[in-house]
């Protein structure tokens, strides 16, 4: 398999986050012994390459964690979190706005997976029809939707390390990698999350 550079991949990030179903799964995964306890508010930072994915992956991310039960908020609406980050101006910001643990996920690596095939469709034009509204008549062009034989392509690979860390300790207490195939066609936002979920249950956080 041949990797994709890293700087193209950063680009799939918001594709990856706001993408319909994905397929996702745990690669791997650590725990500490002893778990960091439920977290009052929890912040969700996604090390998106621009601001604005990195404002919309969080919102997303953000919001299936509210469907959860758990009072999470994404970091980039936390004044004195935008623009580049480090571990003391995070906290900083993170523990007067109220908030004890954050999720961090990044992209670690992004790899060719495997040749899919797909349908192939496009609008083939008829002429001209008549419409009918209901106060008026009118002219419109009209359209037949044609398939196809398909045509073969390759699904993409999306590694992202998601990390959970206790602000008042400064100690992660587990993180998972998840692979999500084929961010450019599927919408993962909540397949991601959903494992994220299972990992905050699994830890007690939630």
């Amino acid at each position: 398999m041949n990797a994709i550079p890293l700087r193209a991949a950063t680009g799939l990030l918001a594709a990856l986050f706001l993408a319909a179903c994905g397929t996702t799964s745990v690669v791997d995964d650590w725990q500490a012994p002893t778990q960091a306890p439920p977290p009052d508010k929890l912040a969700v930072i996604v090390m998106a390459p621009e601001a604005l994915q990195r404002a919309e992956a969080e919102r997303a991310v953000t919001a299936e964690l509210k469907k959860a039960g758990m009072n999470a908020v994404a970091s980039s609406d936390i004044r004195g979190m935008r623009g580049r980050l480090d571990r003391k101006k995070a906290e900083a910001a993170l523990k007067p706005a109220g908030v004890d643990a954050v999720l961090v996920s990044f992209l670690v690596g992004a790899q060719r997976g495997e040749p899919l095939e797909r349908a192939d469709y496009w609008l083939n034009y008829e002429g001209t029809g008549m419409y009918y509204d209901w106060f008026s008549t009118g002219f419109t062009n009209v359209y037949s939707v044609q398939e196809g034989p398909g045509y073969a392509d390759v699904s993409v690979d999306v590694y992202l390390e998601t990390t959970y860390i206790d602000v008042n300790t400064g100690q992660p207490s587990w993180h998972i990698v998840t692979k999500t195939k084929d961010p450019q066609y599927r919408d993962v936002a909540a397949a991601v999350s959903g494992r994220i979920i299972n990992q905050l249950r699994k830890a007690g956080q939630l």
